[in-house]
């Protein structure tokens, strides 16, 4: 699972839950990511604050 998986599957549902949240930041704990990651990332937080994304 990266990061980027977890924001697909968030957007293609509208709806980031705690689980989500969850993998993230473990993910990012343990240094599994790369550039496109947080790029990823940055969109699901751009789409959150425009309300894309219910959280």
């Amino acid at each position: 699972m990266t990061i980027r998986s977890i924001v697909e599957e968030v957007l293609q549902t509208r709806h980031f839950t705690s689980e989500h949240e969850s993998l993230i930041y473990r993910l990012l704990c343990d240094r599994c990511f790369d550039e496109a990651d947080l790029k990823a990332l940055a969109y699901l937080s751009d789409a959150m604050v425009q309300g894309i994304v219910q959280h």
